[in-house]
């Protein structure tokens, strides 16, 4: 659409359609979050691929993709459609009587963090307010920028982890929330990890590595020490903080966690 596009000649109530099926990249999953049946929202499909003159949305295989124009529009569409939520909202976000679901994609060390304090935080000011906290995962940058989540938290060195390209992370905002160096720990009785490693030593030890991404093979560990040249032997891989300490205990293996996370297990 041009600049100067008439908008009387469209129907700008299906947009909110067109939202859930670029969310989506499905008609079905599309047709449920908008409560309508499959063949109503194939014929507003229809419609707005002759106001788009752009299919939007086309099957590949066995699979529905978007077109390059449905993936340009992923954005801009969401931009439009908040302001004018925003706008027939009163334009002010009241916590007090708001009954929105927030959705936060965060490791399960930060859902435990920052958890507790959120809560208090609701019961005090939002009420009604659900928040959900999601194993954050590479993909989930994709579900922030066409507002399936509202925001993730997750440890900084995992940006630099193949968590997502430079193209994608330069459509969001960073901000920093928490700072916690990480430690190493180990065995109660490993005495070659209490004298002190070497570089050496440290690297040649058996690791466990926390993964936002199993699948690719990439610890926030192997990709700041690539970045010196040098690599580690990680024997066990897993996508969550919590369970290393238990790991390590029954194990000859060393790991790096936050440093209050190995404090918590020292008092238990």
């Amino acid at each position: 659409m041009s600049e100067k596009t008439n908008l009387r000649r469209y129907n700008l109530n299906a947009l909110p359609a067109l939202r859930e099926i670029l969310r989506h990249g499905n008609l079905t999953k599309a047709a449920k979050a908008m409560n309508l049946t499959q063949p109503a929202l194939s014929n507003i499909l229809k419609q707005l691929r002759a106001d788009f003159d752009d299919e939007l949305i086309v099957r590949d295989a066995n699979r529905m993709r978007l077109t390059p124009k449905g993936e340009q529009l992923i954005a801009p569409l969401e931009q439009t459609l908040s302001a004018f939520e925003t706008l027939l909202s009163g334009g002010i976000f009241d916590p007090s009587r708001s009954k929105r679901i927030f959705r936060i994609g965060a490791t399960d060390f930060i859902a435990g963090l920052v958890g507790p304090k959120l809560l208090s935080i609701l019961g005090e000011e939002a009420p009604d307010i659900e928040c959900q906290f999601l194993l954050a995962r590479p993909s989930m940058i994709n579900d922030m920028l066409i507002g399936g989540v509202d925001m993730m938290i997750i440890p900084r060195m995992t940006m630099g982890a193949g968590f997502a390209d430079s193209s994608t992370l330069a459509q969001v905002s960073i901000h920093p929330l928490v700072t916690e160096r990480l430690v190493c720990i180990g065995r109660s009785d490993d005495t070659e990890l209490a004298a002190g490693l070497s570089l050496e030593a440290y690297l040649k030890r058996p690791h466990i590595g926390f993964t936002v991404e199993a699948l690719a093979n990439v610890t926030t560990e192997r990709a700041y020490l690539a970045q010196l040249g040098l690599s580690q032997s990680d024997r066990f891989l897993v996508t969550g903080y919590e369970v290393i300490p238990g790991l390590v205990a029954e194990s000859g293996c060393i790991a790096l966690v936050p440093e209050s996370l190995a404090k918590a297990r020292l008092a238990e």
